[in-house]
């Protein structure tokens, strides 16, 4: 218990993480900032999985259920999806930008059809970022309730320390699912050619 105390991290470091967060999707909301935004988003992302992955190393020195795996691997796993959605959507974003202010001298102006698309990434982003923040909190400040055996009996579902683990669980495939589909965004958001963008 002493080694989990520990690890927690204090309740400023939580909400600056917030702060600067929800400043990027403030920001991130602004029409024609969509270069600055995702570089603040990206750096920011950098931090966090970092941060992430000190916070979470005490998990591999104390005894650990196997729903406590999905959990920490879920944490991970959708950071590092995220980082790369958002590599994709930079690297497309600051080379048409480039492009566009050669030929235009204009900031770039996206397409009805992409413009819904990082609309729609920019929503999920946030969404998954709520659900990896809340499971980092769960990991991090609530590791005894979560890392408890869980009764999957009918009267045991209505348990509260079964609910607890059941709700991170759920929680990281939720955010597994939804950063899986943003790297599928980022993708299709690559096929965006100069010639769609000028047209």
């Amino acid at each position: 218990m002493e080694l989990i105390n520990k690890q927690v991290g204090t309740v400023f470091e939580y909400i600056a993480i917030l702060i600067i967060y929800i400043y990027a999707f403030v920001y991130l909301g602004k029409e024609e900032t969509e270069i600055t935004s995702i570089a603040l988003l990206f750096i920011t992302h950098i931090i966090f999985i970092f941060y992430c992955f000190v916070k979470t190393r005490f998990v591999w020195k104390v005894p650990r259920m196997g729903h406590t795996h999905i959990c920490i691997f879920g944490l991970h796993i959708s950071n590092l999806f995220l980082f790369v959605s958002l590599t994709l959507f930079a690297r497309l974003l600051y080379r048409m930008d480039a492009k566009f202010k050669k030929i235009t001298n204009e900031p770039i102006v996206l397409p009805k059809k992409y413009e819904d698309i990082f609309d729609s990434y920019k929503k999920l982003f946030i969404a998954c970022f709520s659900l990896l923040f809340v499971l980092f909190i769960g990991l991090t400040l609530l590791y005894p309730l979560i890392n408890k055996s869980i009764d999957l009996s009918f009267s045991g579902l209505r348990n509260i320390n079964n609910i607890i683990p059941l709700f991170f669980v759920l929680c990281s495939l939720a955010s597994i699912g939804m950063s899986s589909y943003m790297i599928y965004q980022g993708n299709e958001f690559l096929k965006f050619s100069r010639r769609q963008i000028i047209e």
